[in-house]
């Protein structure tokens, strides 16, 4: 297999003086170390520029250079500036993380610069007094930008080529890989992580470790980017990462998570997903990689303080309840067993759900014939049906509110009573498998009587023995039937009834003792209501 060559520079710069020569030197890692590499090839650009025996080559020309070693792929390209600047900035060819770095403001010979200054990103980094280098230890992706320096001549300015660094990674974060992400309990499973050094930077050697989230644990780091499960087991199933880092190095790098499910010899599941009253459920004990012949038991599971029941052993992997009931409802699990285990599977918890009944709705007032004012409460309940319930009330057919109950059971909507609330009121009950309707119950919302007022009629203005004086008593307001009673003196004269709301009379053949004060009465059945007193002489 073929490897990339990676070609390197003596001195490191990649940028230098008219007249200077750079040595560029060509590597290649090979496979059959025994085997003597015959020839160097060195490109500019893209030309064969020439062919060396030796793994060096001098240059003094500007242009990007390339080399390749035999049985290797060509390099990357090393772009050398031989400038004629009066300033330079130089910078290694390339720089990783972890690198000591020094990058020289080099001034050409006999040109004197003060005020040395380097920057980076346009901002001032460090004024460099004493010394044209700068030192970073140890490169990390902070150090990443662009950079350039300045010095003064003669009071004028003067500034270097601009350099671009950007901090390459010794490897990059791990890739974590499974055989299987679904395994089977007591399959064997192997966990990989993968990266690998820069071809660059080849050197050293890579270590990593394994790691559950769950606990945070990890194994012991290894040079081995493997990890094996043999086998796994049920407990294993979590979410892992692996950690790469290099031999005497601080860097270290995670993957990101990776999910494994182990998944059980034995396990149970059913359909249909969703199971409703009075269908068919059919549960299905897998049993994987096991060997025949299987038996198969069937559980109920019940309170700790009673045994689980036993549904059903045969040889079928199935149990088929063929019309659901509420009271099937539970957890349920199977055991297979054959000549050699006995293993039990998870368990799966059966919600049966139940469409709600017709729900009965109740109005409920303080006393037994409702007035204007009184807070009366609707009440409906579906004996039956799964929660949580919907119920929406109604007046005449048109919404008043809902509530919901989440537990089951019947919930209220109140309503302070005016006279348009007489009629009739209706429920619907709604969990989503069907909404039902209540029978209509009606409500007459009755209205007190008012003050009545008395009026006395005569025939003339000054009554007199022997005339007919008509009282006529009447409320303004009052639920029909009213029933009216005559007064004199607090002397009962008589009543009369109104059917259907209205005034209602009395006559009287006047006699002399007739004289004095009369007033009336009116009762609806919900209180009575006196009028004031009017006086009648009598001559």
């Amino acid at each position: 297999t073929e490897v990339k060559s990676v070609i390197s520079l003596h001195p490191p710069w990649t940028t230098l003086f008219q007249g200077e020569t750079a040595t560029l030197i060509c590597k290649a890692l090979q496979f059959n170390a025994a085997q003597k590499i015959k020839w160097y090839r060195w490109y500019l650009p893209g030309e064969i520029q020439t062919e060396t025996t030796q793994n060096t080559y001098e240059v003094r020309e500007s242009g990007g250079y390339k080399c390749q070693a035999q049985d290797s792929h060509s390099s990357d390209r090393v772009d050398l500036i031989f400038s004629a600047a009066n300033l330079i900035l130089q910078a290694p060819f390339d720089v990783f993380e972890e690198d000591s770095v020094v990058l020289r403001c080099q001034a050409k010979a006999n040109i004197v610069l003060t005020n040395m200054t380097l920057y980076k990103n346009g901002k001032i980094l460090e004024t460099l007094n004493k010394t044209s280098d700068f030192h970073i230890h140890q490169a990390s992706m902070k150090d990443n930008g662009e950079y350039h320096c300045s010095g003064v001549k003669d009071n004028h300015l003067v500034s270097s080529n601009k350099i671009k660094i950007i901090v390459q990674e010794l490897f990059p974060s791990p890739v974590l890989r499974a055989s299987s992400t679904q395994p089977t309990e007591r399959d064997a499973v192997t966990l990989t992580c993968e990266t690998q050094l820069s071809q660059q930077r080849p050197e050293g050697q890579l270590l990593f470790r394994f790691v559950k989230q769950s606990n945070n644990v990890g194994s012991d780091w290894k040079n081995s980017p493997e990890f094996q499960f043999s086998p796994i087991r049920k407990e294993n199933s979590g979410s892992y990462w692996c950690e790469a880092q290099r031999v005497n190095s601080r860097v270290q790098k995670r993957s990101q998570e990776l999910q494994i499910q182990v998944q059980e010899i034995v396990q149970i599941h059913y359909y249909p997903e969703f199971v409703f009253e009075g269908q068919e459920l059919v549960l299905i004990c897998s049993v994987n990689g096991a060997t025949k012949p299987i038996t198969v038991s069937w559980y109920k599971k019940q309170d700790r303080l009673q045994k689980d029941i036993e549904l059903q052993t045969s040889s079928k992997t199935e149990f088929t309840i063929p019309v659901v009931q509420n009271s099937d409802a539970g957890e349920y699990y199977c055991i297979a067993r054959n000549s050699r285990f006995s293993k039990q599977s998870n368990s799966v918890i059966i919600s049966v759900k139940v469409p709600v009944s017709h729900p009965v709705l109740t109005l409920r007032t303080p006393r037994v014939q409702a007035v204007v004012g009184d807070v009366l409460e609707i009440h409906c309940e579906s004996q039956r049906g799964s929660p949580p319930i919907q119920y929406q009330f109604y007046h005449e057919d048109v919404a008043l509110g809902n509530s919901s109950s989440l537990s089951g059971g019947g919930t209220s909507f109140h309503l302070s009573l005016t006279t348009e609330h007489s009629g009739n009121y209706s429920c619907e009950a709604d969990n989503g498998l069907g909404v039902q309707r209540s029978e209509a119950v009606s409500l007459n919302v009755r209205v007190p009587v008012s003050r009545p007022v008395l009026t006395l009629r005569a025939p003339r203005v000054q009554a007199v023995v022997g005339d007919v004086v008509e009282l006529h008593c009447e409320a303004q307001r009052g639920s029909p039937p009213i029933l009216y009673q005559f007064y004199h003196e607090d002397v009962t004269l008589g009543s009369s009834s109104s059917p259907s709301g209205g005034g209602a009379s009395f006559n009287l053949i006047l006699k002399a003792e007739h004289s004095g004060n009369y007033f009336c009465e009116a009762n609806n059945g919900q209180g009575v209501q006196r009028s004031h007193m009017v006086p009648l002489s009598v001559r």
